[in-house]
């Protein structure tokens, strides 16, 4: 029941977003047919242009997903919900400095002034319903443990996903009564060892150990990148707008009212973007720390494995040794000595074994923890 009502969530708010790309659409028209909004883009007609088949794309996009909504996309189709939702973000930016430009007194004209304002509530109407969506298109895959709940971050909205909100059924649980063994998510079948060492051997043999894991987690290592260098840049932002709000307080000519109001939520919306975004490549260089060090640790096992088991030369000649001494002992004392002699020989060998095991998942654990440290390099 509780899946059933997901889908038919998901379908509505699909066919919402459909609905107000159709609204987006046919308000991009009015300045090609209004009078006074043909003035204002006098010169600007390819912006025009280019913004209606912007929309045009998008709503042909999202015609494909409202009929494949109850289905989900095949495999031959890319993921069409992070495309979209690029995209929006991308027009509401752009319909963001419009509607700044509109408040600090920047248009003239009545008829742009409410066009500005409609087309930035349209577009963020549009992110914010994209936004409630889950991740993807695609059918979400759950891993079914005895007893655990599922993990809901497979089929949470990115709104979710940044504040972590998916947790909160186990934080209030956790909050009445003492949590068992049970009560805990399970982990993404992603986050399980076996699929990260299936993807990983499905590689090409030939490339060396750092270039397998480069390429196995290229996308976590450009997003933990992207936002380190983001949150880099916010670092200024504060400072600037802090220097041009004291400039205001000093010479309140220089600078108008709405600009220091500007300025002030920048730094609030600077704060928490830096926030949002260090919270989120913590997270991706945490779980990408676990699923290196889960690699490293199974090739250290299957080399320690291969050491024991595989027959070298030196290996049969080892054995051959210990045979003559196990011969002679058996020939001057009782059978009993003689595998305890045996013995012995064999819990050498793997504590050696352990004792290089041991220490190599020390370096493993020291180079994993590599990629966590990439968000601190902006400090």
């Amino acid at each position: 029941m509780a899946i059933y009502q997901l889908i038919q969530s998901f379908r509505t708010k699909v066919a919402l977003e459909a609905f107000l790309l159709i609204l987006q659409v046919a308000f991009s028209i009015t300045p090609f047919v209004l009078n006074d909004l043909s003035e204002e883009f006098l010169g600007h007609s390819t912006t025009l242009v280019f913004n209606l088949v912007s929309w045009l794309y998008l709503l042909g996009v999202s015609a494909l997903r409202v009929s494949t909504a109850s289905t989900g996309l095949s495999d031959r189709f890319p993921d069409f919900w992070y495309h979209s939702f690029t995209l929006y973000v991308v027009n509401l930016l752009a319909a963001s400095c419009l509607f700044v430009s509109e408040i600090l007194g920047g248009v003239e004209s009545y008829t742009a002034s409410l066009f500005y304002k409609i087309n930035f509530a349209l577009t963020f109407s549009i992110f914010l319903v994209s936004g409630l969506q889950k991740l993807s298109d695609k059918p979400a895959m759950l891993y079914i443990s005895d007893g655990s709940p599922n993990g809901l971050e497979t089929v949470s909205n990115i709104f979710q996903v940044i504040c972590f909100s998916w947790i909160n059924p186990m934080i209030v649980k956790a909050h009445r009564t003492p949590l068992k063994s049970d009560d805990i998510m399970t982990l993404e079948a992603k986050d399980h060892s076996y699929p990260i060492l299936a993807k990983y051997h499905a590689q090409h043999r030939t490339k060396s150990l750092t270039s397998r894991i480069f390429h196995q987690f290229k996308w976590d290592f450009a997003q933990q990148f992207t936002c380190t260098a983001i949150t880099a840049a916010l670092v200024f932002v504060p400072i600037i707008c802090t220097k041009k709000i004291l400039e205001y307080l000093e010479n309140p000519d220089l600078i108008s009212r709405k600009s220091a109001w500007l300025y002030t939520f920048m730094m609030f919306a600077s704060g928490v973007l830096y926030a949002i975004l260090e919270a989120r490549g913590l997270f991706v260089g945490r779980r990408m720390m676990l699923h290196i060090n889960s690699i490293l640790i199974a090739e250290l096992y299957s080399k320690g494995m291969k050491r024991t088991f595989m027959r070298f030369p030196e290996a049969n000649d080892e054995k051959d040794k210990d045979n003559g001494d196990i011969d002679s002992v058996k020939g001057s004392k009782d059978e009993d000595s003689a595998q305890s002699f045996k013995k012995e020989k064999s819990d050498e060998k793997n504590k050696d074994l352990g004792s290089i095991i041991n220490i190599m998942s020390v370096d493993a654990q020291k180079v994993s923890n590599m990629a966590v440290d990439i968000i601190s390099i902006n400090v």
